[in-house]
């Protein structure tokens, strides 16, 4: 049992949700790590009309009311706890960065665990589960825990199911909620060390029986940490110490990033803008376990693997 406690995590109790008016409670929110990547986007559930492609079209209904149409430029791959598009505005020339946070393609659904089955998304599913939300009949965090490990058997049926489906909402919900929040408390620090936050909206589709969250990002040209080369990164001193100093200040901004990596930091063709990017696992308000530096501490050790002498010690 005890592994199955290790896989599972806590989760926000049941709530009608609305992303455009995004409620936090200040509650530590957990959530389940070290997933496999998922399938292909081919082979997973896609759109009304398909999986994305280059070209094909998002509308959105932002904050303001108003709606706005995106083409998609490429994809992001592969998808994980939400979509992430580089998209064209129709009202404008520069490209965006749209994330949504569609339950169809949480990397969850797919992992391969002797706990559990797949559980490709299916419509009649999410219907179900969310007119059992509407009705305010489904489990509380720790009931739908309980609920989803009550048996040794953990085979596929049709109320697990529904449970499970349960469960990829609200890990949707609650990424667009951490990742949302985390954009609002550091609103002096968009354009630097992180991507400015263009506006808010929920994704037109009147096929759906829940309206999917969306952000939408200001582009930041570059690569990643991971990818670039090892001289381009022993040049951008400058970046980096900058960078640095804004992690320092997640902290006294009460948010803690969680999922600092190299991949998750990009940097400017000339090397003069190091960025944070992926707030979906944030948390605010509270120290995680791992302590309060942990994302000071983070960078600082993957600096070291790069050969960087930079300290991100307040």
């Amino acid at each position: 049992m005890c592994y199955r406690r290790r896989y599972l995590a806590e989760i926000t109790a049941c709530q009608i949700f609305d992303p455009l008016n995004v409620i936090h409670s200040g509650k530590e929110i957990t959530t389940a790590r070290n997933f496999l990547k998922p399938p292909p986007t081919s082979t997973m559930s896609a759109s009304s009309s398909g999986t994305f492609a280059a070209g094909d079209t998002i509308q959105l209904r932002l904050e303001d009311g108003l709606e706005r149409r995106y083409t998609i430029i490429k994809l992001f791959l592969p998808f994980t706890r939400s979509v992430v598009l580089l998209a064209r505005p129709d009202q404008q020339t520069g490209p965006v960065v749209l994330k949504l946070y569609d339950p169809r393609y949480l990397n969850e659904r797919h992992v391969l665990s002797q706990y559990r089955p797949s559980f490709p998304w299916d419509a009649k599913l999410e219907r179900e589960a969310a007119e059992t939300r509407r009705r305010e009949e489904c489990p509380g965090a720790g009931d739908l825990q309980r609920l989803l490990w009550a048996e040794e058997d953990v085979a596929w049926n049709s109320e697990r199911a529904l449970l499970w489906e349960e469960w990829f909402y609200r890990e949707c919900m609650n990424s667009f909620a951490n990742e949302s929040s985390a954009y609002d408390q550091m609103t002096s620090m968009q354009g630097g060390a992180i991507p400015k936050l263009l506006g808010r909206g929920v994704v037109v589709d009147s096929e759906r029986d829940i309206e999917v969250p969306a952000l939408v990002l200001e582009y930041v040209e570059g690569i990643s940490m991971q990818d670039a080369p090892h001289s381009v990164v022993r040049a951008a001193t400058d970046a980096w110490a900058h960078l640095s100093q804004a992690v320092i200040r997640f902290n006294k901004l009460d948010i803690a990033h969680e999922d600092i990596n190299q991949t998750n930091i990009l940097l400017s063709p000339d090397g003069g803008r190091a960025v944070i990017i992926d707030f979906g696992r944030a948390r605010r308000g509270q120290p995680t376990m791992r302590g309060v530096d942990y994302d000071a501490r983070r960078l600082e050790e993957l600096f070291r693997k790069k050969g960087l002498c930079i300290s991100s010690s307040g």
